[in-house]
């Protein structure tokens, strides 16, 4: 298991060529880790685990168990290769780690299955008028519909309020899938509780018959 410490100072360097040498190294590492499973963040409610699908301008694009996500790089403040244990060497871990993440696109011409964007902004564009999970965990977690997306800032809706949210602090977005399938959940349910009442309503038929019947049994023994 090997794992990277990015320095969250960088973009205050007093050396230039030092901050330039800083950035490629960490733009190296990134690459050789597509394809790979990573874990970004050590821990906490911003640690998350998933196959790292692409590296971008200023955010990665990681596959977890809850959809893809798309994680701004200022914000992250470790990244560790899940695979280094087992992959039976750091050099050809590494390589296979980079055919894995870039020849599927690059040979049969596809489109990949994510957004590609120009940065992390043009994500968020590209997100727009869809219900999202803006951060990963914590209290800064949002899930609701992307109204807005601004110079600066993003509206979303949550919960019946609008909720204003700096692009700056956004660390994570994704979609937020859990709301379509829940649309059709409901629709089959809404139609589940007719079919309840329904049969309710059968039941109580049925059941109003042999009542009478009683009755009027009763009726006539004593006459």
């Amino acid at each position: 298991m090997m794992y990277w410490y990015f320095d969250p100072c960088r973009k205050q360097h007093p050396h230039r060529s030092s901050h330039k040498s800083q950035k490629t190294a960490e733009r190296t590492y990134l690459d050789e880790l597509q394809g790979k499973n990573v874990k970004i963040n050590r821990g906490g409610p911003n640690s998350i685990e998933g196959r790292l699908v692409s590296v971008e301008s200023d955010y990665l694009v990681v596959r977890t168990m809850e959809g893809t996500t798309y994680v701004k790089t200022s914000h992250i403040k470790s990244i560790t290769d899940l695979d280094q244990s087992s992959s039976g060497g750091s050099t050809g871990g590494r390589s296979a780690g980079r055919s894995a993440g870039r020849s599927p696109g690059n040979r049969t011409g596809k489109k990949p299955g994510f957004i590609k964007a120009a940065n992390f902004k043009g994500v968020l564009s590209a997100l727009n008028k869809k219900f999202v999970q803006v951060n990963w965990g914590g209290p800064e977690k949002v899930e609701g519909f992307l109204a807005d997306v601004g110079s600066t800032h993003i509206l979303v809706v949550s919960a019946h309020q609008k909720v204003d949210i700096p692009i700056d602090h956004i660390q994570t977005v994704k979609v937020e899938a859990r709301r379509t399938s829940g649309g059709s959940g409901g629709s089959a349910g809404s139609g589940g509780s007719a079919d309840a009442k329904g049969n309710n309503k059968t039941a109580t038929r049925r059941g109003a018959a042999p009542v009478n019947k009683g009755t009027a049994l009763k009726r006539r023994s004593g006459r």
